[in-house]
């Protein structure tokens, strides 16, 4: 089970508000209340509610691949800051410019308002960068 502090740290929501307004409008699977205080969400089922989220459309087929997703592999969205905490002082307008090239994963759509960006594609850019340039 995953609990609220942990489900707003992999999708990248501060507030726990934006958190309850999105499973009750049905964007996020509905949790499990644990207790009168607590509530969690499976597993599986946030696994495949962020594997499914779908891309920001406009950008380009990546020019290079993402490795196959395994059951270790840890699921996490991160925002344009973190982003450009990884990439290493590049600008957003860098990572837009990458995107529009295919150079760079493009984010998935979490909420109606708010995009993230898939830490193990990071990783592979990270991985695919380090070899090409």
């Amino acid at each position: 089970m995953i609990k609220t502090s942990k489900l707003k740290e992999m999708i990248n929501i501060k507030s726990f508000n934006t958190l309850k307004k999105a499973y009750t409008q049905g964007d996020l699977p509905q949790p499990v209340r644990l207790s009168s205080h607590s509530i969690a969400w499976e597993n599986e089922e946030i696994k495949t509610w962020i594997l499914s989220r779908p891309k920001v459309k406009g950008y380009p087929k990546l020019s290079f691949n993402i490795p196959e997703i395994h059951e270790e592999t840890p699921l996490k969205l991160l925002s344009l800051k973190d982003v450009l905490k990884i990439t290493t002082k590049n600008s957003p307008t860098t990572i837009y410019t990458w995107m529009q090239k295919g150079d760079f994963p493009a984010p998935v759509q979490i909420l109606d308002r708010k995009v993230g960006w898939l830490m193990h594609e990071l990783e592979a850019w990270v991985t695919w960068r380090k070899k090409h340039i």
